[in-house]
């Protein structure tokens, strides 16, 4: 399996957690399909806030954790109401030892609806919280660790609340039921559900990325120390390659560290077609491992607060992955026929620093990247395709 350099696997045996993953995975790998196709169900649609399905996907969440034997940590039990919207957060607790400082584990249980049209949200994001579920399950039954672990369901991520106070996960921010600043780390998952590109090999196909690693050196460190898990290649980008985009956005403005991991936007993104038959379980499984390893090894830091630095960032990791998921790609754009050498050229910079237009080069190379894994696969060839 390739990583980012300078992840390791020296810190833990990695036989020890893959063995374990694989007499695991199929138990695992069927739990987290229930819970899409329930969470995509007939019941479950339009997963709105304040609807119907909406209220049946919450209720769903707060059972969960109940029979999880999570602490309720919400205002009302689990629930952190959102009275303008009629919806409301699921909150539960993992409690640590000792109990002061904390890592928040987020996913948003809504879905969106566009054009009037019923959107399940498979990858966007029922599996997602699927594997909150999975990872809480394994979480609650380790010993006592060094850290509180905080799950939280939230609710209005999608449009018309995108990035408005009314958004479950501002409102939390906003109103927090336990205390921020002894939030060490914030995980947020949204559509992690799927395979990279169409028809890519597995090392562009079983990549999941994740953001935010950069503006904390001991969330770095952490998830350099998370052993490689077979299916699934962790690698990293800058989080000011994108704009705002998910739950962690609230926490990054309050200036608590965060990892947002994404497996990239396909062509089933905010459409009826995004249904529980297009995901990735095996790389969904292998996700749950990967997390309940980082939860362990950010529980071991030193109790004191971790540091965030806003303006960070990890140039070289970013453009390593990019140029690791461009070699299939086809040259759909002018940019992505150039890319290749492009890259090369910013990564011999990096270590000096990019300027920042050089850095909006890599911002529109990282949208063309995407755009073209959405489109096309291997099997088109690097023609004169453009888009």
């Amino acid at each position: 399996n390739d990583t980012l350099s300078g992840m390791s696997t020296t810190h833990r045996d990695t036989a020890e957690i893959v063995t374990g993953d694989i007499d695991r995975a199929p138990a695992c790998e069927a739990a987290l399909r229930s819970v899409v196709e329930y969470l995509c169900s007939e019941a479950c649609l339009p997963r709105l806030p304040g609807t119907r399905g909406g209220l049946a996907a919450r209720r769903f969440v707060e059972d969960a954790f109940a029979d999880l034997g999570l602490v309720p940590a919400g205002e009302e039990g689990y629930l952190q109401p959102i009275p303008a919207i009629g919806g409301a957060n699921v909150v539960g607790m993992v409690p640590g030892l000792p109990p002061e400082r904390s890592i928040v584990f987020g996913a948003h249980f809504d879905a969106c609806v566009i054009d009037g049209g019923v959107n399940p949200g498979a990858s966007d994001n029922a599996a997602s919280v699927a594997v909150m579920l999975e990872v809480a399950k394994a979480v609650i039954a380790e010993p006592r660790l060094q850290r509180s672990v905080v799950f939280i369901g939230f609710d209005g991520e999608e449009p018309p609340y995108f990035q408005t106070p009314m958004m479950g996960s501002r409102h939390f921010v906003a109103n927090p039921t336990i205390d921020l600043d002894g939030v060490d780390l914030m995980i947020c998952l949204d559509m992690v559900g799927h395979a990279i590109g169409h028809g890519q090999p597995p090392e562009v196909a079983d990549t999941m990325i994740v953001f935010g690693a950069e503006k904390t050196p001991q969330v770095s460190a952490a998830l350099a120390a998370v052993p490689v898990v077979e299916g699934m290649h962790v690698r990293r980008l800058d989080i000011d390659i994108i704009d705002q985009m998910s739950d962690y956005s609230g926490f990054q403005d309050a200036g608590i560290p965060f990892l947002f991991y994404n497996t990239l936007r396909n062509e089933h993104y905010h459409r009826p077609t995004d249904t529980p038959d297009t995901l990735d379980y095996s790389k969904m499984a292998a996700l749950v491992t990967h997390l309940v390893a980082l939860i362990e090894q950010v529980s071991k830091a030193p109790p004191e607060p971790f540091i965030y630095d806003a303006v960070a960032r990890h140039e070289a990791a970013t453009l390593h992955t990019l140029r690791a998921l461009f070699p299939t790609l086809p040259a759909v754009s002018r940019i992505t026929a150039r890319a290749p050498k492009l890259l090369d050229d910013l990564a011999a910079r990096a270590a000096a620093g990019l300027t920042e237009s050089e850095w909006q080069l890599v911002r529109r190379i990282s949208l063309a990247i995407e755009d073209g894994l959405q489109r096309v696969g291997p099997e088109e060839g690097h023609g004169d395709r453009h888009g």
